[in-house]
């Protein structure tokens, strides 16, 4: 069998074939180079509701920290921590390699300080 060669598997053989052997065609549309438009409406939708959630999560700790940017950076923080343990996780099972994934995850801090002391500049209770 092809997909075992010198004692290691050969996971790239495994993502290319189905269970039978035969391989597989993914469509163009599919390739995360070349997003199609409901691959990026998703995405939209996806980010509005983690800006929903992270707003929700300044005003659950506002009452013990107090209003301002440094509770915004606190939720801020601890929303990136939950998200990048998430990017961390599909990284691990090989979905992704580390190299792409990292620069996002490091990336993503200072966008989601922003986002969220933008959001706590309009919030009111």
């Amino acid at each position: 069998m092809r997909a075992v060669s010198r004692g290691r598997l050969d996971h790239s053989w495994f993502r290319s074939h189905d269970t039978a052997g035969a391989a597989v065609r993914r469509p163009a549309e599919q390739s995360f180079g070349h997003p199609n438009p409901r691959f990026v409406l998703l995405n939209i939708a996806l980010d509005l509701l983690e800006g929903i959630s992270i707003l929700w999560l300044y005003a659950a700790i506002r009452p013990l920290y107090r209003p301002g940017a440094k509770t915004a950076v606190i939720a801020a923080f601890a929303w990136w921590f939950i998200v990048t343990l998430g990017g961390a996780t599909w990284c691990s099972f090989g979905f992704f390699p580390p190299s792409t994934v990292i620069p996002l995850m490091i990336g993503t801090l200072p966008a989601l300080v922003i986002a969220t002391l933008a959001g706590a500049k309009f919030y009111k209770e």
